[in-house]
């Protein structure tokens, strides 16, 4: 029987419904998740235990930075666990025959056992994951990108797609803008290829706001504008996904005491 963890009892997910979609290892099962929010907030979600009903996974809300660094290796993952951004992560038990979410709590590190959680050494090397647009993804934004160190700027009409940690945009533009990628990173798409991306950034303008932005290098074809980019502008996909609207309350995920 799975252990009681105390915390707070949530009645549903923060993003609304656990997938098993995106995978990052697999034995014997999957075995490290990464989930994606409404408004672009990322969970890394290990499998933390199991009885014969149930299967629990612990789910770290966590930033672009952080999730590169412990994918990378760079961060053990049992410090990121037991020092998350946002003060706290999840356990979310699912019913092992039907999928189904059927407990979720608000708890720390400390209220687990401890012969559950990652060993201290341990590390990951996995590249990190990035989504593409699909094809029935309609919603453009127009723009200009240009140099954070100024000069001429160039237009775009990027894909909007929340779910996307950083946007992408032609190599062959970013070169003529004179902007260098700052290091290589490794990406996962969505039809589990692997692939390479140079990593910079550049200065994004909307609607005569301007902001220094994250951005992939990637073939001429792709245009991507993602959740990065619209955190630095402090926008959201309005409920119909047909236009970008400002954010007058950004939603953190919870707030207060666990």
């Amino acid at each position: 029987m799975l252990s009681e963890i105390k915390g707070t009892l949530l009645p549903s997910l923060p993003w609304g419904e656990f997938s098993f979609d995106e995978e990052l290892a697999y034995f014997n099962g999957p075995r490290l998740l990464l989930q994606h929010g409404k408004i672009g907030q990322l969970y890394l979600a290990w499998w933390n235990d199991e009885d014969d009903a149930f299967e629990r996974w612990l789910c770290l809300p966590l930033s672009e930075a952080r999730l590169h660094a412990v994918l990378s290796g760079e961060m053990a993952s049992r410090d990121a666990i037991e020092n998350p951004e946002d003060g706290y992560l999840l356990t979310v038990d699912i019913d092992l025959d039907t999928d189904a979410v059927v407990r979720t709590v608000k708890t720390t590190a400390a209220a687990l056992p401890q012969d559950t959680l990652p060993r201290p050494e341990a590390r990951l090397d996995i590249p990190i994951p990035i989504r593409q647009a699909s094809d029935a993804a309609t919603l453009k934004v127009e723009m200009w990108v240009g140099n954070l160190n100024g000069g001429d700027s160039i237009t775009a009409s990027p894909i909007v797609n929340a779910g996307v940690a950083h946007s992408m945009l032609p190599a062959s533009l970013l070169a003529e803008l004179n902007i260098e990628p700052l290091e290589e990173i490794g990406c996962i798409l969505t039809d589990g290829s692997r692939s390479r991306y140079g990593f910079g950034v550049a200065r994004f303008r909307i609607d005569g706001q301007e902001r220094p932005c994250p951005v992939l290098f990637g073939p001429d074809d792709n245009y991507l504008l993602g959740a990065s980019a619209l955190g630095m502008f402090n926008l959201l996909v309005d409920p119909d996904g047909k236009r970008l609207v400002p954010a007058e309350w950004l939603p953190l995920g919870w707030g207060g005491e666990i």
